[in-house]
């Protein structure tokens, strides 16, 4: 395969595996809690309450295909930051990176059901705290998937990175 090629294979790899890690925690948690955090199905209610009602198979489909996509997108921005950054692919870095893109995950949610004609009931405030979790675990499993070749220079942290590109 080319190197190109590689890197596509790697992000999908990374992205879909950091997905059903932090699926896996929301599923967990959803019976643990008999709440409904299941990303996946709540994205299908929302699907399905758009379309007509024989299109529920086709809208569970919808849903695990958005989130898994959504997944891979997240690991392709964070392997241009580890590039750009030149940050270690290390399990906190890929923590912290994970904790700021749940951070975006809520704010897009939330916009998302006060957009939405219909929403799906959650408990919102705590599915909010599960998916800041859940994210960081996502981005620990993607951030070490994807992995770089920083060894030369040392372990380098987001905190040395953020210092260098704000002129700290």
């Amino acid at each position: 395969m080319q190197k190109k090629g590689m890197l596509i294979a790697q992000v999908i790899v990374a992205g879909s595996a950091g997905t059903t890690a932090m699926t896996a925690f929301s599923y967990l948690l959803s019976e643990a809690s008999d709440k409904n955090f299941k990303e996946p199905l709540l994205l299908a209610a929302m699907i399905s309450r758009m379309m007509s009602p024989s299109n529920k198979h086709t809208a569970h489909k919808a849903g695990w295909l958005t989130h898994y996509a959504v997944g891979i997108f997240f690991a392709l921005l964070y392997k241009y930051l580890l590039r750009k950054t030149q940050v270690s692919a290390t399990g906190t870095n890929g923590a912290m990176i994970g904790a700021v893109t749940g951070l975006a995950a809520v704010a897009i949610w939330h916009s998302t059901f006060r957009l939405h004609p219909s929403p799906p009931h959650t408990h919102r405030r705590k599915f909010y705290t599960q998916l800041v979790v859940a994210h960081i675990i996502f981005g620990m499993v993607a951030v070490l998937l994807l992995g770089n070749k920083n060894k030369r220079s040392g372990v380098r942290t987001i905190a040395q990175a953020a210092s260098k590109y704000l002129g700290g």
